[in-house]
């Protein structure tokens, strides 16, 4: 009887470790479920409250400029092709520019201008950054050009109150080359009218050796109506197929393909 009260209690006993085993292991499972539930939860909650990566509209904002931008040159391309073939087609003179002394072309003909070869005879001295109208103004001087303005800090725009006062003096003139419209420049030192040519149709009469060195351009990428500072404008005299303002430049335009209106002058 004590035999069997032992295996009754060790049974019991053994009986009770399982239970209790079970129920830690269950409830061990049922923790680990919870937690793991909870986690998951606890993700889908910070998913759900995160923002979506959004596209930077700074970077959308770039892609498109760089479209527009790359449409726009092929449009000017384009353009210009159009215009150099009607130059070439109305027999512009372009052998007027060649040759050690320069003549320049008016409504077809040619004649000589003591004024561009004085200039071009000129050795042109550069200047400091941003100078184009102080260096200009100095080398035409230098050449015993007449007609030179004293100042022009009353225009905002200072090589468009150069422009002005130079077509003012009367010994300038703005020279008409095929494409260029007659238009009125207004300035706070007055208004005058002069031939602007399109950026394309400068381009394209540069292309074609249109613009005879010596001569003085005026070129803007803001328009000439723009006064509010000098920036974007420019003045500069044609040395060796590129312009010279207070440097020696890679080519005729100093805005490349941004060049928008220009006028081209000479002594008269």
């Amino acid at each position: 009887m004590s035999v069997g009260s032992t295996s009754s209690s060790s049974g019991s006993s053994s009986s009770s470790r399982s239970s209790s085993s079970s129920s830690s292991r269950g409830s061990s499972e049922s923790s680990s479920s919870g937690s793991g539930s909870k986690i998951s939860q606890e993700k889908s909650q910070a998913k759900e409250k995160s923002p979506a990566k959004e596209k930077s509209p700074a970077k959308d904002k770039a892609l498109v400029k760089e479209k527009a931008l790359a449409l726009s040159r092929q449009v000017a391309a384009r353009r210009a092709d159009v215009v150099r073939e009607k130059l070439t087609r109305s027999g512009f003179d372009t052998a007027s520019v060649a040759g050690p002394r320069k003549q320049f072309v008016n409504n077809g003909g040619t004649q000589r201008n003591p004024g561009l070869d004085a200039i071009n005879a000129l050795n042109l001295q550069g200047g400091e950054p941003h100078s184009c109208v102080r260096t200009t103004r100095s080398n035409l001087q230098r050449a015993g050009l007449k007609g030179l303005p004293a100042g022009t800090n009353a225009d905002g725009n200072n090589p468009r109150g150069m422009m002005v006062q130079m077509l003012q003096s009367g010994h300038w003139k703005s020279v008409n080359i095929p494409e260029s419209t007659v238009q009125t420049i207004n300035s706070p030192y007055g208004s005058v009218q002069a031939h602007v040519l399109s950026g394309e149709a400068y381009l394209a009469a540069a292309a074609n050796g249109q613009i005879p060195e010596g001569s003085v351009v005026f070129q803007t990428k803001m328009g000439w109506d723009y006064g509010v500072e000098s920036k974007g404008s420019d003045v500069g005299i044609v040395r060796n197929g590129a312009i010279f303002n207070y440097q020696a430049n890679r080519g005729m335009s100093v805005y490349g393909n941004n060049v928008s209106e220009v006028v081209v002058m000479h002594p008269q």
